[in-house]
Formats: structure tokens, sequence, C-alpha cells
């Protein structure tokens, strides 16, 4: 059950992650095509050289590129989302980013409670060892009377 309730985690917050990442595209493929017009100014102009054109031309087919790899690995992952939880989802489906809450310290898993047994046993065993070779005191008393003649 942890391991379903992560991979739909995992997905659901890559959703987000590519929705993040094209909005990103959108604003640099806006940067470029601004480059772009005052480079083809600067060139009409006679003031650059139209390599620099042909660059940004280029880069903004790779950032379609991009672009259209996002937008299929969003469907693709959507498609896997929709599996997991038995809900149909499109490509048109608006996922709502999650509130931060107040983290709870408390972590109960059965594996942690399995580590705390293991670290209360090792240390039980390590505070047996220790008390088996800690030096002991012991005190020895001798005492005698005797009457103060020859024969004793």
């Amino acid at each position: 059950m942890y391991s379903l309730r992560q991979r739909v985690s995992q997905l659901y917050f890559g959703l987000l992650l590519l929705d993040s990442q094209d909005s990103l595209l959108a604003l640099h493929r806006r940067d470029l095509e601004g480059a772009l017009q005052k480079n083809k100014a600067a060139v009409d102009n006679g003031v650059a050289i139209p390599n620099n054109v042909l660059l940004l031309e280029a880069e903004l087919l790779t950032l379609a590129q991009r672009s259209t790899a996002q937008r299929l690995e969003r469907r693709a992952t959507l498609e896997m989302l929709s599996l997991l939880t038995g809900q149909s989802l499109n490509e048109n489906t608006v996922l709502e980013r999650p509130v931060p809450i107040a983290m709870n310290t408390d972590i109960i898993r059965p594996e942690l409670r399995m580590f705390e047994w293991q670290n209360r046993q090792v240390e039980a065993k390590i505070r047996q060892l220790s008390t088996r070779y800690i030096p002991t005191v012991g005190l020895f008393g001798q005492g005698g009377y005797g009457r103060p003649a020859l024969n004793f």
C-alpha cells in the first residue's frame, strides 16, 4: 500500500513539475522571439550578421521539440496516473498544487518500530558487556584480641 501511494505521489508531482517546466518553456520562447525580432531588425539595418538570426531560429525549433516532448510525456504520465487511481484524466485536466501542511514529526510505520526494537536490543547488549568488565571493589578486614601476658 505504501509503494502504491508513493508511486501515485511521484506521478502527481511529476505532472506538476512538467506543468511548471512548460510555463518556463513558454517564457523562454517569448524571450527568444523578442531576441529574434531584434536581430532581424539589426540584420535589416546592416548592423548584425544573418548567422545570429539563424541560430535563434534553430533555438526556437529546438524549444518547439522540447515542448512537444513534454506534452507527450505529460499525456503518458496522466494515463499512468489515471490507471493507478481509477479516475479518468485527460489532457485538459488541471492539477491543483497542494497546500503546505504542518509536518507531523511522528511517523508511524512498522519498519521504524522494528528498527527501534533492534536499537534497544543492541543498547541492552552494550550495557551487558560494559557491566561485565567493570572492576569491583572488595573490602576485607581482620581483627584480633589478646591479653598482654607471656602466654597467648
